[in-house]
């Protein structure tokens, strides 16, 4: 009788380990969301007669961000930075967002805000012009 207990547990060690455990494993991984991208270039202005041609301070495109939200926009989903050269590019999950600017001072831009579709493996060129109000001087 004892015998027969001990490979029950045995069994049922065996089972637990190599059936159930696996099976928990595998229900509790996270299936992974299919993504595209969306990227574009940042145009600042306007520009003084002695600046045409000169890049920003770096501080510039700094201040500035790309703001998506949900497609209600509602959500602030997440905050994009602007490199020195004024081009962004975000990985984010298929859906559809609402694309805006941060509007630092006296910004304005008559493309944004825009709504896009974001499609698994698919790049979404998105390029904004900020009127800043102003020339820098």
């Amino acid at each position: 009788m004892k015998r027969s207990g001990l490979r029950s547990l045995i069994y049922l060690i065996f089972t637990l380990i190599f059936v159930a455990l696996p099976l928990i494993v595998v229900g509790c991984k996270e299936t992974p969301t299919e993504t595209g991208f969306l990227e574009g270039r940042v145009r600042l202005g306007p520009r003084s007669e002695e600046e045409i041609g000169q890049p920003y301070p770096p501080e510039i495109y700094q201040a500035r961000k790309i703001m998506i939200y949900d497609a209600d926009r509602v959500k602030l989903i997440k905050q994009v930075d602007i490199d020195s050269l004024g081009d962004y590019k975000v990985e984010l999950p298929a859906g559809t967002y609402t694309i805006d600017i941060n509007y630092v001072g006296n910004d304005d831009s008559d493309g944004v805000p825009t709504t896009l579709r974001i499609e698994p493996g698919i790049h979404i060129m998105c390029d904004i012009v900020i009127d800043m109000g102003t020339a820098t001087s």
